[in-house]
């Protein structure tokens, strides 16, 4: 079963992931590599884009499917 708790989870931590680290690089290089100034309006500080939600929302998903593979072919000791 796919939960889309769990999926959004994984989204909200990716974007997370993504501001704190675009933020950092920032203030040390001045630039961040992904960098949304032409869409202020639908980004955070130009660092994270809204287009990108539903993108990691279904990373979520597949990524779950992949741990319960992995969970029932890899044998714990």
């Amino acid at each position: 079963i796919y939960s889309p708790f769990i999926s959004s989870i994984i989204s909200t931590s990716v974007l997370t992931v993504e501001l704190i680290t675009g933020s950092i690089l920032t203030l040390l290089v001045g630039k961040c590599p992904w960098d949304y100034t032409g869409i202020e309006d639908k980004s955070i500080n130009s660092i994270i884009s809204i287009y990108f939600i539903p993108i990691w929302f279904v990373l979520g998903l597949i990524l779950e499917k992949v741990h319960d593979i992995l969970d029932k072919t890899i044998t714990y000791v």
